[in-house]
């Protein structure tokens, strides 16, 4: 997977004129629900093209095609009082006449946004995960049909999950990442007077990190190098097989990445201190290696 290194004026105004091509594009297909935050949309494609490279656009656009942006604010109640879920991506299960399986996706906010520094950031957390879901998105699990959303893995009646948190902490992780790419267009003189005005909105201090306590504890995990080239290239194309057995082999134990997802899961409902040690001693055990 090669990033595109953006270095020059030129190259910026290319790939964002480029983007505005393929949202415009796409949008006269998307046709089941009004499909809204089309500047925002362009944007985040151009960081997402230099994010993943150009060998990955048909898998960045088929997820952009895919998933529906509203502006409908659609409220949901967090787990926990300190906590406020502010964007979330819907899921419908649709069976086609040839007996596929389609997973719809819509993006809402549940809570009016912020700022426009954290509307663009969360934005770009939730397509990520449609991003990261493209490539074989039904697959099975111990002869259940299952849809995967990214490396978490959920039933089609959402009565099982599994790794939930665990990818939201590393979607959270590439969400930074893809925010700060957006921030560097900032550096340049952008053309499009439309797309300049937004893009000089955005100011990374005005932003929140969501699901903190998670990112924070999977940092040095999510840093090291050699995990992360993995879990970035086969996150992108489904072979989640690949990412848990790199893991397992590295810390020398079967069930090793199954157990730190299980933590991480379990410390997202209950919030317990031994529970959190027992994630940060689990991602140890890696990274020593």
């Amino acid at each position: 997977m090669t990033s595109i290194d953006f270095t020059t004026e030129e190259s910026v105004n290319y790939i964002l004129n480029y983007s505005e091509m393929l949202i415009n594009e796409m949008s006269k297909r998307k046709t089941r629900i009004q499909d809204c935050y089309k500047n925002e949309q362009i944007i985040i494609l151009a960081a997402m093209i230099s994010y993943y490279g150009f060998e990955n656009l048909d898998t960045i656009y088929k997820a952009f095609e895919q998933t529906y942006f509203s502006d409908e604010i659609f409220p949901l109640e967090s787990k926990h009082d300190d906590e406020i879920v502010s964007a979330h991506c819907m899921f419908e299960a649709i069976q086609c006449p040839n007996n596929k399986i389609e997973i719809n996706r819509t993006i809402r906010f549940a809570t009016p946004p912020i700022n426009d520094s954290q509307k663009i950031k969360e934005l770009v957390h939730e397509i990520n995960h449609s991003v990261n879901s493209s490539i074989s998105p039904i697959c099975k699990r111990n002869n259940l049909l299952v849809f995967r959303n990214g490396i978490a893995i959920y039933s089609l009646d959402e009565l099982y999950k599994e790794a939930v948190s665990l990818e939201e902490a590393i979607n959270e992780e590439q969400a930074l990442e893809i925010f700060d790419i957006i921030n560097s267009f900032k550096s340049y003189d952008i053309k499009n007077e439309t797309l300049k005005k937004d893009i000089y909105k955005i100011n990374k201090k005005d932003t929140i990190i969501g699901y903190r306590n998670l990112v924070l504890d999977i940092n040095p995990l999510y840093m090291n190098t050699e995990f992360n080239y993995v879990l970035k290239n086969k996150r992108l194309t489904g072979d989640l097989r690949e990412i848990r057995e790199h893991f397992n082999n590295k810390v020398g134990r079967s069930s090793a990445f199954q157990e730190l997802a299980k933590e991480m899961d379990n410390f997202e409902k209950t919030r317990n201190t031994t529970i959190q040690q027992s994630i940060r001693n689990k991602v140890y055990e890696y990274v020593r290696k």
